[in-house]
């Protein structure tokens, strides 16, 4: 019999290349409603998040019943758009100064008997934006990937979606995407930070309109209604296809040779290769010295500022300096930092899944550094492959993760320091740490919860639910 029941998920970019949490994201939302429903992805044919270059052509997924509808994209992030983020965070710091002073920007005065401590919550002030709507939508045109026959494409044919799920709030796709759908049911997956555009006005606006939200966190939902009010919706846990190879162990999958970034600016070992479940690596260093076996602290993912990764790089050389217990800080993905010479530091370019999870395994912790998630399936695939976590204590959604002993946070050096020697010196946390990671995975990404708190949401707006 033909299926009958089509939804939609929009967002910027799809495909197996493009490692971001909001593209994972959509792919797991995917999975999730083709059991019961035929989904088109619509997208842009970007692979890049920095020019939006239309490099990819209409493609096939493995799931006959998900289907890809790719639209080009005008060139994004230009001068104009960067001056334009300049200008964003001068009134974001502005505002937050403001907070610190106990004013708004309206240059409103303090009570003489108001405490100068900055509110444990400072989204809860009124936000006073200087942006006009039409400024604010400059920017997120400008913002991108902004596609005008993907907008044409909603408007024409919206109406033959059960619903339309629109994947994080940042993005022209879905901004202007909501406002093309207004006739059918519209849900938003926001994948909120509390980053400067989140502040805006017309995403509040735009956060309003849809029917139901889809958060990732109980934290993320708390964000939410701090900065945009009270919203409809349920924390539904995104599906996780960690697929971790039952032939981990072999020593083949954890041998790294060579860099796809041959302008970075470090030593780089001929060979590494990782122990399993001591956290160490063994290397052959050029010199042909002799092997030798080095704990190990990993990363994986985008290696920029916005990350953490800068400050993670700046902790790591502090206690180096520090200590003389031999570690290794290894990095894998997508380079956008200029990385110190020295040996230490292993940038090991992008690596297949099977791979990395074998590094993961074999890592003493995976540090998560950045102070703006939503959710973070590093930190989830890690815990669920049984290795702690050591995250950036500033993200309430990582502290939310791990709450139940599956790792430590940090707020900065000291505690770093201190977290880092306990990983290296505890042995028993780290069994118990493991244990507990692998725990909170299983029971609050279970598939059975995500389908009953998904079938709410479609509850709610009259949509067949999931079997």
């Amino acid at each position: 019999m033909p299926r009958i029941n089509r939804c939609a998920i929009v967002v910027q970019r799809f495909h197996p290349d493009v490692i971001g949490g909001a593209e994972q994201l959509a792919r797991g939302y995917a999975q999730l409603l083709s059991g019961d429903y035929s989904v088109d992805v619509i997208t842009s044919r970007a692979l890049d998040a920095d020019r939006w270059s239309n490099e990819l052509t209409d493609s096939n997924t493995p799931d006959a019943n998900v289907r890809i509808l790719r639209f080009d994209s005008q060139p994004g992030h230009t001068p104009y758009w960067f001056r334009l983020y300049e200008l964003l965070s001068f009134h974001h710091r502005l505002r937050m100064y403001a907070l610190t002073a106990g004013q708004e920007l309206t240059g409103q005065s303090r009570p003489a008997n108001e405490s100068r401590t900055v509110p444990a919550d400072p989204e809860d002030r009124p936000v006073i934006f200087p942006w006009s709507i039409a400024l604010q939508e400059e920017w997120i045109r400008t913002q991108g990937p902004y596609c005008p026959g993907m907008f044409d494409y909603l408007r024409t044919h919206a109406r033959q979606y059960c619903f339309v799920l629109f994947v994080t709030y940042l993005f022209a796709p879905t901004y202007f995407g909501i406002q093309c759908t207004r006739r059918i049911p519209r849900l938003l997956a926001p994948a909120l930070h509390p980053e400067p555009p989140a502040y805006m006005p017309a995403y509040r606006y735009m956060a309003r309109s849809v029917d139901a939200l889809l958060w990732n966190t109980a934290s993320e939902r708390e964000l939410c209604h701090r900065i945009w009010g009270e919203l409809p919706g349920e924390v539904v846990p995104p599906a996780l296809n960690f697929k971790t190879s039952a032939d981990a162990r072999k020593s083949d999958l954890l041998n790294v040779t060579g860099s796809r970034h041959n302008d970075s600016e470090f030593k780089q070992s001929s060979y590494v290769a990782a122990t399993m479940n001591t956290g160490t690596t063994q290397y052959e260093s050029d010199s042909d010295e002799t092997s030798a076996s080095i704990p190990y602290i990993l990363f994986c993912g985008r290696i920029d500022a916005g990350k953490g990764c800068a400050q993670l790089i700046d902790f790591f050389l502090e206690y180096r300096r520090e200590n003389t217990q031999a570690l290794h800080l290894i990095l894998t993905g997508n380079l956008q930092l200029r990385l110190p010479t020295m040996d230490d530091i292993r940038y090991l370019g992008y690596v297949a899944e099977e791979r990395k999870h074998a590094l993961m395994r074999a890592a003493l912790c995976v540090v998560v550094p950045s102070p703006y998630e939503s959710l973070s399936y590093l930190a989830l695939e890690s815990l669920s492959i049984g290795t702690p976590v050591l995250v950036n204590a500033h993200s309430p959604v990582l502290m939310e993760h791990i709450a139940t002993g599956g790792g430590l946070g940090y707020v900065d050096y000291e505690s770093f320091a201190r977290a880092l020697r306990r990983i290296l010196g505890d042995h028993e946390w780290r069994a118990n740490a493991s244990r507990n990671g692998c725990s909170y995975v299983q029971h609050q990404y279970a598939p059975e919860r995500m389908r009953s708190q998904m079938n709410r949401v479609l509850e709610r707006i009259g949509a067949p639910l999931l079997s």
